[in-house]
């Protein structure tokens, strides 16, 4: 039965891909988490310029 890699080198290429998969999915946890916490942040700070507005109060710029 014939390989169907020419080399180790690519042999061994297409294994550790398969290793290095789960590095993948936690970027891409990370990415995610990443983005829910800008949108939460976003929001606080619509919130609390909506409150300062609606109680007559200048935002503070950090």
């Amino acid at each position: 039965m014939m390989s169907q890699y020419r080399t180790p080198r690519e042999q061994a290429e297409h294994h550790f891909s398969k290793i290095s998969s789960p590095s993948t999915a936690r970027e891409r946890a990370f990415e995610e988490r990443d983005a829910i916490k800008a949108v939460q942040d976003e929001k606080t700070q619509r919130l609390r310029e909506a409150r300062l507005a609606r109680d007559g109060q200048k935002p503070k710029r950090p």
